[in-house]
């Protein structure tokens, strides 16, 4: 907590001076990096819309396995909880969430709409109604930016 008073009282009066900072988070893939500018762009998956983010050595960035990384590292097409100050576009924190996924050079995949089901790399999944708009979006955009599913 910070504060400021008079000399005189200052056992009395005790001004509190820390606002809290408003933030955001969403999660997204980052579309594109500028280490040059330390700026991020990422689209969320919910909503197609993209936010460039400022980084810096300040912000926690946790790698798939949870160790920290720097902004540098983070590359196209990384799915990532993202928060950041709505003051000043500044990253607070970058994560990869829990229930995202990696696969690898993958050439085999299909979609079969009527089973509510997707195969990759010889694994099959299911969604469900809620999910497939949302799975849709995503694996258009990686489609569309050409770039492997990275978590």
């Amino acid at each position: 907590m910070c504060g400021c008073a008079n000399k005189s009282d200052s056992q009395n009066k005790v001004q509190d001076t820390a606002k809290p900072m408003a933030a955001q988070s969403f999660t997204g893939v980052i579309t594109s990096v500028d280490k040059e500018l330390k700026q991020l762009s990422v689209r969320e998956i919910d909503t197609d819309v993209d936010t460039i983010i400022n980084y810096d050595d300040t912000a926690e960035i946790k790698d798939k396995y949870k160790q920290d990384i720097y902004g540098d590292e983070l590359e196209q097409g990384m799915i990532m909880k993202t928060t950041y100050r709505t003051s000043d576009a500044k990253l607070v924190s970058m994560e990869v969430p829990e229930d995202a996924w990696e696969y690898k050079n993958v050439d085999k995949f299909s979609f079969d709409t009527s089973e509510s089901s997707m195969e990759v790399a010889d694994e099959l999944y299911q969604y469900s109604e809620h999910r497939v708009t949302r799975l849709l979006k995503w694996w258009s955009l990686v489609r569309l930016m050409n770039l492997r599913c990275v978590g």
